[in-house]
């Protein structure tokens, strides 16, 4: 009885253990030793340096305008006879744009030129009379009286010739006003009206802008305007294919407005490109970069250094120099944002260490490695 106890406690025990036996192997070459170093994070870190102000740059944006632009049309009402150019064309000075139908007034100068010469017939003829009377006074056998009966006559007929000729000068005054003639270089923008046209005195017929100078027309704030002078060179800029302003022109003030803006209150600044310069058409768009101090004291750091923090604030993690060093957060306020870079304040001291980036892999009081770069802070026009 003792015998088949022991058996069956055997057969129970024996079959546990081998299988605990078995476990324990198959775990065994899976083991490591804990570690006993922590691997440390090396990150890039660089110097701030506190000032007490900087330099806000902000673009002005102003137009291109032409420097004499002419609605042109006749003095006269009448036919337009024809335009000679069209949209677009360049004109040279004296080029003839379009003309009148001038008939009408061709037979208005024959008429005046018949009547000048009447009223020389007429000149002529009291002068002889007068000569003859002034013979016979003086023989005395004509009175006083009748010379100057003949001089009078002659006064009236020498003033009939000035009306005519002041009437064929008229007509020849009507001509050369019936004809558009082009006052400067140019290059006719807007036809309005083609031959055949019935037009109005001081209508409209082209419109002609002047091709050899362009004038920028700048809205600046007052303070600005009235520090430049005329003469000053200044720098504009143009957009590129990608409408970034960065392209550099010289350019030189030629007037400031004596008037604000009472709607925008800026003055008026008007400059002209010098040089050799991207060609500019008539209502392109142009920039005018500003720069202005501002009082407050702070340092600039890369956009990358920040991260999220609360209250509207931002955190800039630092280290307190190089090699092993605890990561300790703070608190900034972000002033002006430029290119790349931003100016903040908060307590920081110059000399203090900035991670410059990978701040979200980072946790305040972390142990890090610290190692000391110079970070490039691009500056960009706002």
């Amino acid at each position: 009885m003792k015998a088949s106890r022991s058996t069956l406690f055997l057969a129970l025990i024996l079959p546990t253990v081998g299988l605990v036996a078995l476990l324990v192997a198959a775990g065994s070459g899976q083991t490591q030793p804990s570690p006993t170093t922590v691997k440390q994070h090396v990150v890039d870190v660089m110097a701030v340096d506190v000032q007490p102000s900087y330099q806000q740059q902000r673009l002005v944006f102003g137009q291109v305008e032409a420097t004499q632009y002419t609605q042109m049309g006749f003095e006269l009402s009448g036919t337009v006879k024809q335009v000679y150019v069209d949209d677009g064309q360049p004109v040279q000075p004296g080029t003839v744009l379009a003309e009148l139908d001038t008939q009408r007034l061709h037979a208005q100068r024959k008429q005046a030129v018949a009547a000048l010469d009447r009223a020389t017939a007429n000149a002529r003829l009291a002068s002889l009379s007068q000569q003859r009377i002034a013979d016979l006074v003086t023989k005395k056998l004509e009175s006083r009286q009748r010379l100057d009966e003949a001089e009078q006559s002659l006064a009236v007929a020498n003033a009939g010739i000035t009306e005519a000729q002041a009437q064929v000068d008229r007509i020849d005054v009507e001509l050369s006003k019936s004809v558009l003639i082009a006052p400067y270089q140019g290059t006719v923008v807007n036809r309005q009206v083609d031959g055949g046209t019935t037009v109005a005195a001081g209508q409209p017929v082209l419109a002609l802008q002047q091709a050899t100078q362009r004038t920028l027309r700048f809205p600046l704030p007052s303070d600005k305007a009235l520090s430049l002078m005329v003469g000053q060179g200044v720098t504009v800029l143009a957009a590129d294919a990608k409408g970034h302003y960065g392209q550099a022109i010289d350019a030189t003030v030629d007037a400031i407005s004596q008037q604000r803006d009472p709607r925008t209150r800026t003055v008026d600044v008007l400059v002209s490109t010098t040089g050799d310069s991207e060609p500019l058409l008539p209502g392109d768009t142009l920039a005018m970069p500003l720069t202005r101090t501002v009082q407050a004291r702070g340092s600039w750091v890369p956009k990358s250094a920040l991260s999220s923090g609360v209250r509207g604030l931002w955190t800039v993690l630092t280290v307190a120099g190089e090699g092993a060093q605890e990561v300790i957060p703070v608190s900034v306020e972000v002033m002006f944002a430029d290119g790349d870079r931003v100016y903040v304040r908060g307590p920081l001291s110059s000399g203090d260490f900035v991670v410059v980036h990978g701040t979200q892999r980072l946790v305040p009081h972390q142990q890090v490695v610290a190692r000391t770069v110079d970070a490039k802070l691009t500056a960009g026009v706002r």
